[in-house]
Formats: C-alpha cells, sequence, structure tokens
C-alpha cells in the first residue's frame, strides 16, 4: 500500500502541474479577456519601456516592461501592465512584438489608448487581447501532464492492492498466491476502460469549454489565430464519440467473462477456455479470431514496452447458451522454450494475455483483452474436447489452416519451377519510420547542446536508414530442382545472391522481423529462412504474420522442394 501512496503522490505532482499552470495562467487569460470587453479606453502618456531578456542554461527568455500614465474621471493613475502575462517567455514573439509596437509609440510622441476597468480606474491595460499561443501552451500542459496524472492516479486506486503476494500459499501452487490469478473467471477491462474514458472526456470538455467561448467571440472580431484553439474542444468532442464507441460495444455484449479450461494455463499441456458473450444467438458473428501471446514486459528509459516471446491464434468454435453466444478454444501449449507467468506487474516479467476479437454482420467490431493470465508447468489438459478446438482435429480450424497454406505465399509457376516476388516501396510504415529519423536527425543538429548533437542524429540516423531500407527492400525467390534462389535489392540495386542448392536443403526457420502495435493487440512479423548442411542461408518469404502463416508457409513450400 505504502508503494500506492508514493505512486499517487508522483502522478498527483503531473496532475497539478497540468492543472496549475492551466488554471494560472491559461484560465485567468479567458476571464480578462471576457471581463475587458466592458471596460473603457483612455488616453496614456508612455513614460519608460525596454526589452529584458533571461538566459537560462538552454534557453532565453524575454519580457516587454513598459510604465505608462493616464487620467480617467479627473483623476491620474500609472500603470505597468502591459498584458495579462505577468511573467518573462518565449511563446512566439509576443514579448518582442509588443517592444516594437512600444517603441514606435515613444517615435510618435508617447501617446497611445488603454483600457481600463470602470469598476477599478487604477486597473488598466494596453492589450486586453487573449494570448492564444500561451493559451494553447498551457492546454497542451494540461493534455499532457493533467493526462499522465490524473490516469496515473486512476491506475494507482484502481490497482491499490494489485501484485501483492498472499500469504499462505504454497509454492507448489504459485496462481493462487496472487489477488489477480485466484479465479479462474477473468474480466476484460472494458468497462473500467469505459469508464475511465467517461470522466476524462467531462473533465476535457468542461476545461476547454472557456476557451472555446472566448475563441468564438475573437473569431467573430476577426482574430482569425483563435482558430487553433478550436482543437481542444474538437479533441473533447472526439473523446465522447470515442466513449459512446466504447460504452455501445459493452452494452452490446456485456462483461464477456473468460473461463479458463484448464486452470491455470498448462505448458506442456493446453490453454483453452470458452468466452461468453451476450449477443442474441440469431446475430452470429461474420468472423472471430482469439490470439494468444506470451510477451516479456521490460522498461526502455520510462518508456514500458513488449517483445513478443511466442504467438498464436484461431478460430474458435461459436455455440449458443441461454444468454447468448459462446466462444470456446484450446492451444497446445508444447513448443520449446515457453516461460511461465511472471508476478503480476512486476517490471521486467513474463506476461501472458489474450486477445478476442469479433466481427457481426452489420460490420460492429469488437475488441477485448484479458492481461496477466496464469500460465504455469503443470502438463494439465481442457475438458473442451473436438471439434470445439486444436487445429488438427477441428473441422473449422482445419479449413481455415487449408485456405492459409493455399493462399499465404503468391507463388507463380516459372520455368519448372516456382517464383515469389515481394516488390520494394510497398512497406510505408518504413517511409514513416525514416521520416521519424530524419526528424530527429534535424532536431539534433538543431538544439544547441552537444549531447542532443551527438545523441539524436546516431539515433535517428539508425532509425532513418532502417526504415528507408524497409521501405525500398525487394526480394525474389525462385524454387525449382536445382534449389532456392534468393535475389534481394534495396532500392532497385541488386545485393548479394543466396543459394541453397536442393541436394544440401536441411530445414526452414523463421526469425522475428517486427512488431506492430494496435489498442491492446501486438502482431508479431516473421522472415522465413532456407537453412542448408554446409551453412548456405537464403530468405524465401518475409512479412509473415504470427506462426500460423510461419507454419502454412513451411508446409507449403516443402510441398514443392519434397513432393
Amino acid at each position: 500500500m505504502k508503494g500506492n501512496l508514493v505512486g499517487i503522490l508522483f502522478f498527483g505532482v503531473f496532475a497539478a502541474a497540468g492543472v496549475g499552470i492551466f488554471v494560472f495562467q491559461g484560465l485567468p487569460s479567458i476571464t480578462n479577456t471576457l471581463d475587458a470587453r466592458s471596460w473603457n479606453q483612455a488616453r496614456a502618456e508612455l513614460l519608460s519601456h525596454e526589452l529584458k531578456s533571461y538566459r537560462g542554461d538552454d534557453s532565453t527568455t524575454y519580457k516587454a516592461i513598459g510604465k505608462y500614465r493616464y487620467q480617467y474621471n479627473g483623476q491620474d493613475y500609472t500603470s505597468d501592465r502591459l498584458g495579462w502575462s505577468s511573467g518573462s517567455d518565449n511563446i512566439g514573439s509576443y514579448q518582442q512584438d509588443l517592444h516594437r509596437e512600444l517603441s514606435r509609440i515613444a517615435s510618435r510622441g508617447g501617446e497611445f489608448m488603454v483600457w481600463v476597468d470602470p469598476d477599478d480606474p487604477s486597473s488598466a491595460v494596453f492589450d486586453r487581447n487573449l494570448r492564444w499561443g500561451m493559451l494553447l501552451f498551457s492546454g497542451m500542459f494540461l493534455l499532457i501532464f493533467g493526462g499522465i496524472g490524473f490516469g496515473g492516479i486512476y491506475a494507482m486506486i484502481k490497482y491499490r492492492n494489485a501484485g501483492e503476494k498472499l500469504a499462505g500459499v504454497s509454492d507448489d501452487t504459485p496462481w493462487l498466491a496472487y489477488q489477480e490469478w485466484k479465479d479462474p473467471v477473468r474480466l476484460s477491462n472494458s468497462k473500467a476502460g469505459t469508464t475511465f474514458m467517461l470522466y476524462f472526456a467531462l473533465f476535457w470538455n468542461v476545461i476547454s469549454l472557456a476557451g472555446f467561448f472566448a475563441a468564438a467571440q475573437a473569431i467573430m472580431k476577426g482574430e482569425y489565430a483563435a482558430l487553433l484553439v478550436l482543437i481542444f474542444p474538437a479533441i473533447g468532442i472526439g473523446l465522447l464519440y470515442y466513449w459512446y464507441r466504447l460504452k455501445k460495444s459493452y452494452d452490446l455484449t456485456g462483461p464477456m467473462p473468460f473461463t479458463m479450461d484448464p486452470y491455470p494455463g498448462s505448458i506442456g499441456g493446453q490453454f483453452g477456455g470458452h468466452i461468453d458473450l451476450k449477443i442474441p444467438v440469431r446475430q452470429q458473428p461474420k468472423s472471430t479470431e482469439v490470439r494468444l501471446q506470451c510477451l516479456r514486459k521490460y522498461r526502455s528509459g520510462k518508456e514500458t514496452r513488449n517483445k513478443v516471446l511466442w504467438q498464436r491464434r484461431m478460430i474458435p468454435a461459436i455455440s449458443s447458451t441461454g444468454s447468448g453466444l459462446r466462444a470456446s478454444f484450446c492451444f497446445d501449449l508444447n513448443d520449446t522454450g515457453l516461460k511461465p507467468s511472471d508476478p503480476p506487474l512486476d517490471i521486467p516479467r513474463v506476461h501472458w494475455e489474450l486477445n478476442f476479437v469479433v466481427q457481426l454482420a452489420d460490420g460492429t467490431k469488437i475488441e477485448r483483452s484479458y492481461d496477466d493470465l496464469p500460465v504455469f508447468d503443470t502438463g494439465a489438459a481442457s475438458s473442451i474436447q473436438n471439434p470445439e478446438a486444436h487445429i488438427m482435429t477441428s473441422s473449422a480450424m482445419t479449413s481455415a489452416h487449408e485456405v492459409l497454406v493455399g493462399s499465404v505465399l503468391d507463388l507463380q509457376p516459372s520455368g519448372g519451377g516456382f517464383s515469389l516476388h515481394y516488390p520494394a516501396y510497398q512497406q510505408w510504415s518504413g517511409l514513416l519510420m525514416g521520416a521519424i529519423g530524419l526528424i530527429f536527425v534535424i532536431a539534433g543538429l538543431a538544439i544547441p547542446d552537444l549531447i542532443f548533437n551527438i545523441l539524436f542524429p546516431l539515433i535517428g540516423g539508425i532509425t532513418m536508414l532502417a526504415g528507408l531500407a524497409w521501405f525500398g527492400g525487394g526480394l525474389s525467390v525462385r524454387l525449382g530442382p536445382e534449389g532456392i534462389t534468393a535475389n534481394r535489392s534495396l532500392f532497385g540495386i541488386r545485393l548479394k545472391k543466396q543459394f541453397v542448392p536442393s541436394y544440401s536443403f536441411q530445414e526452414f526457420k523463421e526469425r522475428q522481423s517486427h512488431s506492430t502495435t494496435s489498442g491492446k493487440i501486438t502482431k508479431q512479423y516473421y522472415a522465413l529462412f532456407a537453412h542448408g548442411r554446409q551453412g548456405e542461408i537464403a530468405m524465401v518469404a518475409k512479412n509473415l504474420n504470427g506462426l500460423e502463416e510461419v507454419d502454412a508457409a513451411k508446409e507449403r513450400l516443402l510441398q514443392i522442394i519434397q513432393p
């Protein structure tokens, strides 16, 4: 519990920073601007002005300073308030522009107009307009720091007892040592995620509402820079729409409990169970998929990342129950090197999770994830029997596997054999990766700091080259009586040919190439290589999505070279 209190205090600092900067910088500028719409003008005389600069470790801030005298209702007053911002900053060129305007006034005699509060004539201001750059700056602090802070506090409270080991549990049954694992029935995080999104969307829209009204008034007066502020209420509308989609999905399916069978999942045995959906029996899904994956969660700097250690997917069997539909499935966990679950929330840790995707006939897509599932080396079997599961015996899975074997590789007959082509310039993610790397290089060279000058260009250069190689890489493969020939190219330039003669061929082996993450679903991609007995290696396939496509590609290629 002590760790959770420390976490709440830690994230509370972020939340306070985000809200505080907006409340003390952004919000007052809005209210002051609205109040000043009813102020009166008075003629003033400029007494002095200057532009001060304050140099820090890595930046310089500016502050325009001016003092003026004005008369209102027969009384003389002096003031040094030029705008709503009281400190120095380097947000845009506002301070420099303000100083240039005061210099222009001084060159013309020093007379100008100021805005005076009729209820408090000692309160006056030269520029009563809203600084949209400052409002955007404070709004971004609210978005980033406030989002991190309140999200972290929510997680600390929700999972305040998570990961605490229970007393009196035998080492022979580690899955009973943690509260998260004591029940074989697991719920997805959809309800909690929906509730959090509602609160966050409401919070965001309440905060951005004042900015919306101020921006609307400014736009009507021709201050079109205020259009930038409308980004925040637009984001708020998007958040509400996203919450509506989450709520609609949850209302349609209910909590979707996943009952593990066996419990826990068993290395050397099976991982299976069924997921219950509150969908009417008459509304049969158009497609379904379950994806079981073993991940290693680790920290890289301040970021938590996932590395896919093992991943399988299959089509579950759909049956009807008294209250809706049930998806049943069973995975065989007999591959070598599988690792049991580490304690929940540990970093780094081995982490098992299940992703379930169902698409209804009307196009509605439902995705659910079940995290931190207990998987241990028990050798237990599932009570789910054929034909509900098992890829080799289930008619549905067998049919899907046969289709996959025939379609996973685009093999074309060629000269007594087959050819396979992966043209260059197809992986647009590589081009995006290259652009991101280039941005890092430019940013590193532009920042006046030696460490950034070295580190950013190095990281960015490697990222840029890797992305461009991914985007511009092509592959042509021939499988014939002579063996397997692979011709790789980079932006049309032929690289060294790879060849595995037929008499030397030994096996196909896969290698992890890259992964993509969308929501809670991580997809691991593989490249496939032919290995010869004398050390020859040739790439024969790439961009294979998951081990199912790897197995199907191996089977199809073996049908060709070992008929």
